[in-house]
């Protein structure tokens, strides 16, 4: 086919811009799985909100209250981690629906062991003071108690009676006094069967914690403070253990449970920190003002004031001291759909510059507004894929509408060129493109690599396609200048 040089750059130049303009429904659908996105994450949202959300352990924790020296004061508590401290963890997955989405829900079983080591009474009421031993506790922080199906506590071979919450704080709990406080070692067991969602974690609080976990979701995500030693995970699930020593939880072994408001001790304004590392004993003091009986503030403390801040205030119960995993999908729908919808500019675009390659080989000229029909037919398959993918899945999904919109386009291109070997040519184009975009989508360390190659295939391609370009404008300019 003589096409003049000038001829083929117009027809480039007006097929770039069908496809500038095809990027205006394409960015519109690409909108849509967003907004289909979120109303998956809503579901998940609104599910843990009626199942449970994630869940954070941490303890159990022995709280003694020290006695204040002044009536007014607010009452300090003292937190006693355990010695040692085995947990194990082991969830099963279920679905719950909303509307058409389908959310994995956690069942949990949970079984912290171990035993506390105290110290001598004499040496803690010299070091901080009267404690009130008698009204001791035991506590056991869970961050959604909604989850809680059972819970049952055993302390030095006793079951104890749990309730939730205790008077100390609003922190999300279990908990049961302490009959005796004895610096033997008294040991416990604490079972629970827990719901959740999305994550699972627990706090080392121990001065020696093992923790072990294992599941059956294929992949899991493994974050927090400290990743495992040692995990194994595959098709059917995975198992995780952490070895951790006291030196790297964070905290000492006796840790004070303060208020979150600054405190007046010895004269001078003491935040919950400098009382932590403050090694003078622990309790509030007078202000000067009040000492000297000029000032009445027993009236500013309310009641929300007087709520204790236990160590989920900033010690042991925060995301940062915990560690765990969380529930990923490394190919989930949305996700792929929309890297899929990435790739459209590319796909679309590889697509019509080999059908202008194909008028360069052949007789065959398309008009422009079959480009334009064709750029439609690809978007229209990413808006057949979200449809169908939503309640079939990916990959049937993606099989029927590639096979849909290819055999539609096949048959386009027939009717429009009446030329086998394009059609054929067409047909294998689009299948190949399909199904190395099915590839991408599915590679997570490779997707680059095989994108890559495939620009470097069809850019050879284009090469050879135009090889004879400038052939043809230089056969013409001897016969311009022989007829002069």
């Amino acid at each position: 086919m003589d096409l003049g040089s000038q001829n083929i750059t117009l027809r480039f130049a007006i097929v770039i811009v069908i496809g500038l303009v095809l990027l205006i429904p394409l960015l519109l659908v690409s909108e849509l799985v967003n907004e289909r996105w979120r109303f998956h994450r809503e579901a998940y949202a609104d599910i843990a909100q009626s199942w449970a959300s994630k869940q954070e352990l941490a303890g159990p924790i022995i709280a003694v209250p020290v006695e204040p020296r002044n009536p007014r004061a607010r009452i300090s508590y003292l937190g006693f981690m355990p010695a040692e401290l085995k947990v194990n963890v082991s969830h099963k997955v279920s679905y719950r629906k909303r509307g058409i989405f389908n959310v994995p829900v956690l069942d949990l079983d949970v079984e912290l062991t171990g035993r506390f080591e105290l110290p001598d009474r004499d040496f803690l009421t010299s070091r901080y003071g009267n404690l009130r031993y008698e009204h001791a506790t035991v506590y056991v922080q869970i961050s959604d108690v909604r989850g809680i199906k059972d819970a049952s506590l055993v302390l030095d071979e006793t079951e104890v009676e749990l309730e939730s919450g205790t008077s100390l704080s609003r922190v999300p709990m279990v908990s049961a006094p302490l009959s005796s406080f004895t610096d033997a070692p008294i040991p416990f067991t604490f079972r629970a069967k827990l719901r959740a969602t999305q994550r699972v974690a627990v706090v080392p609080i121990a001065d020696q914690t093992q923790i072990a976990m294992d599941g059956d979701w294929p992949h899991p995500s493994f974050d927090g403070r400290i990743l495992p030693d040692s995990h194994d995970v595959d098709s059917t699930g995975f198992t995780a253990n952490w070895q951790v020593d006291g030196l790297s939880r964070g905290q000492g072994s006796i840790v004070l449970l303060g208020t979150t408001r600054n405190i007046y001790f010895g004269g001078r304004t003491l935040s919950e920190a400098d009382m932590m590392d403050s090694g003078e004993s622990i309790y509030t003091a007078p202000r000067p003002e009040d000492a000297a009986g000029s000032v009445d503030r027993s009236a500013e403390f309310s009641d929300a004031e007087t709520e204790y801040a236990l160590m989920s205030f900033g010690t042991i119960y925060v995301p940062e001291n915990s560690l765990g995993y969380s529930l990923a999908d490394p190919v989930s729908l949305y996700q792929t759909i929309t890297r899929s919808t990435k790739y459209g500019i590319l796909f679309i675009g590889l697509t019509l510059i080999a059908f202008l390659c194909l008028e360069l080989v052949t007789n065959t000229r398309f008009h422009f507004v079959q480009y334009g029909v064709i750029g439609l037919g690809l978007i229209i398959f990413y808006l057949v894929l979200l449809s169908l993918a939503e309640h079939i899945g990916f990959d049937w999904g993606y099989v029927i509408g590639a096979a849909i919109l290819t055999l539609m386009m096949t048959i386009y291109t027939f009717f429009a060129s009446r030329n086998r070997m394009i059609t054929l040519t067409v047909y294998v184009l689009l299948v190949v493109l399909y199904a190395v975009l099915y590839t991408i989508l599915h590679l997570e360390i490779y997707s680059l690599m095989v994108g890559t190659a495939l620009l470097l295939v069809v850019l050879g391609a284009i090469m050879w396609a135009t090889r004879n370009i400038t052939e043809v404008r230089n056969d013409s300019e001897p016969s311009s200048a022989s007829g002069e």
